[in-house]
């Protein structure tokens, strides 16, 4: 896959070399074509080093170029992009390379705006904006916060990881689309009075992978997270939940695919008391736990096909598997507690119903989503 990479005069286009470091990591190649005013801010050098190739200003380089640029690449992206582009953009004006690959490029843009907030909020911005959103184009809107000029509001250029993944929505292929599919992810707590909790050191990122990848793939996505797990897409219905009891009511409609990555916590105090009593009473008054509800074969007749996952410490992958198809699911997950909770890459072994597995060794946790996905989706296609 190739991707364009525009940038425009905005004082936000410092961050723009993170959001290329994420794309290169996964193998995306990447093109970069600065205006005039985003030199002002950045130079040619900060990008070239990181592409290891020319970065593109000029219309006159090659007479050509916005036609061999725009027709090469899968996406072009501008970020940030100026209330100065959007505006030239819709009236149609192509007075440097990039407008003019914009305006050659028929389809797959996204626009990244960033800008002040009384900017964004000007009515000849707002039309410019809904204009060129009917003629095809994409916007992921700025995000709400402090800005460069010292003013609260919106107009900050988004999270580079929301661009990142944004990015990626649009150049997956929808394999997934007209699914339904929930997630569950991270731990649970469960509080013993209002301070103490018991919990354990998931981080949710397995489940946040697995539900960013399905809906990058097309399909309509819930994800219902314990504490802790990433932030995720607007595009992804997200429900934030606490309890064991809690994860478990939240799953109140039918699945296509559910994965149930989540680290439910084992057990629950009866009563929660109040408070903070001390150290002294709870020894006195002693603890009784209770068993949690068992989230996956409480909701098991709400999926057609469903994912469990597995952590074990003791005996081999596939007696934690089994444990689990006996709750009745289609797949199962396993993984060693050693390489769990906490770490961006994981091992993991996935087996089907019939003890069929397949070995994934220190992957990535959002490329191990897409490949768990891409099995799971081909064999129930």
């Amino acid at each position: 896959m190739k991707v364009l990479i525009g940038v425009t005069g905005s004082i936000a286009s410092y961050r723009t070399p993170e959001l290329l470091k994420r794309l290169i990591a996964m193998d995306i190649d990447v093109e970069v074509v600065l205006t005039r005013g985003a030199e002002k801010f950045i130079g040619a050098a900060s990008f070239e080093g990181l592409i290891g190739k020319k970065v593109h200003s000029s219309l006159w380089e090659d007479p050509m170029a916005h036609i061999h640029l725009e027709r090469s690449c899968d996406l072009v992206i501008v970020c940030p992009a100026t209330a100065h582009l959007i505006s030239k953009l819709n009236s149609g004006l192509a007075d440097d390379l990039l407008t003019s690959i914009l305006l050659a490029k028929t389809n797959n843009v996204l626009l990244v705006p960033a800008m002040n907030t009384n900017m964004w909020k000007n009515s000849l911005i707002i039309k410019n904006v809904q204009d060129l959103e009917k003629k095809g184009f994409s916007f992921l809107n700025p995000d709400k916060g402090l800005l460069a000029c010292g003013e609260y509001g919106v107009g900050r250029l988004p999270q580079i990881d929301m661009i990142f993944y944004e990015i990626l929505f649009h150049l997956e292929k929808k394999s997934f689309k007209n699914k339904k599919v929930l997630v569950t992810a991270g731990p649970t707590r469960e509080f013993i009075d209002d301070v103490r909790f018991l919990s354990n050191p998931s981080s949710g990122k397995m489940g946040f992978s697995l539900a960013l990848n399905a809906w990058i793939k097309g399909a309509e996505v819930t994800l219902v997270a314990g504490p802790g797990t990433p932030d995720s897409p607007d595009g992804i219905h997200r429900i934030d939940v606490e309890s064991a009891e809690e994860m478990k009511n939240a799953i109140d409609d039918v699945y296509d695919y559910g994965f149930f990555t989540a680290a439910v916590t084992d057990f629950s105090l009866g009563v929660r008391r109040k408070g903070k009593p001390s150290k002294e009473d709870w020894l006195k008054g002693g603890i009784a736990l209770e068993k949690n509800p068992d989230v996956l074969y409480s909701n098991i007749a709400k999926f057609n096909k469903i994912i469990g996952f597995s952590v074990y410490s003791q005996g081999t992958s596939l007696d934690a598997a089994k444990k689990v198809f006996k709750k009745g699911a289609d797949y199962v997950v396993t993984n060693n507690v050693a390489n769990c909770f906490g770490h961006n890459d994981t091992d993991v072994e996935l087996f089907d119903n019939e003890l069929n597995s397949t070995e994934f060794k220190e992957m990535d946790k959002i490329s191990l989503g897409r490949k768990i996905l891409d099995i799971i989706g081909d064999e129930n296609d």
